[in-house]
């Protein structure tokens, strides 16, 4: 794991140094000038030696950084095998923005990340799909919105702050280095986001992990289908489908349910053993559905297996995204450094482009069976579904909507359905499919076993956690699990009603034939889908549902 700080930090395009820096600068410039140093300032860089177990040449290298303005207060990108680092040029009303990768004329490394401005670090896999850094952080809901009828239209106001390496130090805004709490903070304190950190001891109450972490890589858009309108390899996966059957869009056939198992990639496969084709994340990708919760969990693990199309060796470890994970995401964006309590627009593109009905000699070429599109907009919050096809969406240009009225996601309109409301964000939080995460309420019906057999044993672990159940209903599921933080669920939403989360997001908690957890909402749900959207699904593979894959460094 890195703790050192890296020559390749990244920098802020413009920095003034804030007293903490001030501060600090004084102190370095004390430890690097004189050995007659105070106990509190003796103290200060213990904890700053330890945390980034640095050198004295090291310590020179920080008080450098700080003198020329490239110390930003977070821990760096922990870059994996396979991965290149990429910045954009900026969108604007003439041009869209471009990728930019490392070793290109036009890189800037000094430029490559800002997490003030809202440029988060992205990088690029061998396939081009695309992840965002979400570095370890503390935070703290400082404010609530204004609820009706226990319905709130806007956002609450979140605080943020980036901790040291992996402990649970931060820099306060005096310059001194405070402790974030756990589990005993109140609400005036800053707590450490259980993403980020270790909870063996304690059966991963928070949805933690197995040891504490400096940042974890998300993918930058919804899990897609390779080929589908992309560049990616189609290569098989040593994963196979674990379904025969799949819920299909209403307007693909008559009977939704139990219809034999099929995808735009492979057609209908039904009972015959198929493996899974690596997904790629991608903008403007055909999202990929029909996927059960077994087997998104699976491919999602099985990323970084050998003969992978992204490069990853053995310093990655990826998995099916998790609560914990998506209200890191979601509280980061809500905080200064993402949206800044500013509803993100949403994915309500569909190609709907099941209009007719799916057959086994139907589908094993076009799109059949594909609805959602990845990181795309009508360019408005919460407007109602527009339905376009693929050739429209890929005429866009400058900053014109397509003729169907769609921007892109690198379209100066379309980066503000990111979670920064810049091209450097995350995509397809708030509608395009809705995202299975690995949670579940651990309820024992049998729909865990027929959709989740992988991992849905009742028991929580470092990939899943396994929410208590209530007595039978939703209501009482939630009440079960208020004590959990950091989920964006309980802090974030008055109760398991219709939409009581922020923004007015579906609020519906998993009970009964339906335990999973999903997120965000699909394309189709206006108002209702959102950062801070949670709903319930059996599980199953169905035509509005995908996921969303978490990489971690070993």
């Amino acid at each position: 794991m890195q703790k050192k700080i890296q020559k390749d930090r990244g920098s802020v395009t413009v920095l003034v140094l804030s007293s903490i820096l001030v501060i600090l600068l004084v102190l370095v410039s004390i430890y690097v000038a004189s050995n007659n140093r105070s106990r509190t300032e003796k103290e200060t860089f213990r904890k700053i030696k330890e945390a980034y177990d640095m050198t004295e040449e090291e310590m020179q290298e920080l008080y450098d950084k700080i003198t020329t303005g490239k110390l930003e207060k977070l821990n760096p990108p922990e870059m994996l095998d396979g991965m290149k680092k990429i910045m954009f040029t900026e969108p604007t009303e003439e041009k869209k923005g471009e990728i930019v990768q490392e070793g290109e004329a036009d890189f800037d490394e000094k430029q490559w990340y800002s997490y003030k401005t809202g440029k988060w670090a992205n990088a690029q896999t061998q396939d081009g799909s695309m992840w965002v850094w979400i570095p370890r952080f503390a935070y703290k809901i400082e404010e609530q919105p204004e609820y009706s009828d226990n319905v709130a239209t806007s956002g609450g106001s979140i605080k943020i702050k980036f901790l040291i390496g992996n402990s649970d130090e931060y820099y306060a805004d005096d310059g001194s280095i405070e402790t974030a709490k756990r589990e005993d903070a109140n609400s005036s304190e800053y707590k450490v986001h259980p993403a980020f950190t270790k909870e063996t001891d304690s059966n991963y109450e928070n949805g933690g992990g197995n040891r504490e972490l400096t940042g974890i890589w998300v993918a930058k858009f919804e899990a897609g289908y390779a080929g589908g309108n992309n560049n990616a390899p189609i290569k098989e996966s040593e994963q196979e489908y674990s379904k025969s059957t799949m819920t299909l869009g209403e307007t693909e056939i008559t009977e939704t349910d139990n219809n034999s198992a099929r995808n735009w990639l492979d057609g209908v496969y039904g009972a015959n053993k198929t493996k899974i084709k690596y997904p790629t994340f991608q903008g403007v990708t055909y999202s990929m559905n029909y996927i059960s919760n077994n087997d998104a969990f699976a491919i999602a693990q099985g990323l970084t297996e050998q003969g992978n199309i992204y490069g990853f060796t053995d310093n990655a470890s990826s998995h099916l995204m998790k609560n914990s994970e998506w209200g890191a995401v979601a509280y980061l964006s809500q905080s200064e450094y993402g949206s800044n309590k500013s509803n993100v627009y949403i994915n309500n593109i569909t190609l709907n482009s099941g209009k007719e009905a799916r057959s086994s000699e139907k589908g094993q070429t076009g799109v059949e069976s594909v609805y959602a599109v990845t990181g795309v907009t009508g360019g408005t919050k919460s407007g109602k579904e527009v339905e376009a096809d693929i050739t429209d969406i890929n005429n866009t240009t400058a900053n014109t909507a397509s003729v169907k009225g769609v921007y892109t996601w690198n379209q100066r309109t379309g980066q503000n359905a990111s979670s920064t409301g810049t091209i450097y964000g995350i995509y397809d939080l708030n509608g395009g499919l809705a995202e299975k995460v690995s949670d579940y309420v651990a309820n024992d019906n049998k729909k865990l076993l027929e959709n989740g057999a992988n991992y849905a044993n009742g028991k929580s672990s470092q990939y899943v956690k396994a929410y208590a159940s209530g007595e039978s209903s939703r209501n009482n599921n939630f009440s079960a699990n208020s004590e959990i933080y950091g989920d964006a669920i309980s802090e974030t939403s008055k109760e398991s009603g219709n939409t009581s989360s922020w923004f007015e997001d579906a609020s519906i908690y998993p009970e009964g034939a339906e335990p999973f957890f999903l997120r965000g909402g699909n394309w189709s749900e206006k108002e209702s889908a959102g950062v801070f959207n949670y709903e319930k699904t059996d599980g199953s593979g169905a035509y509005n549902l995908g996921f969303r894959a978490v990489l971690v460094a070993k």
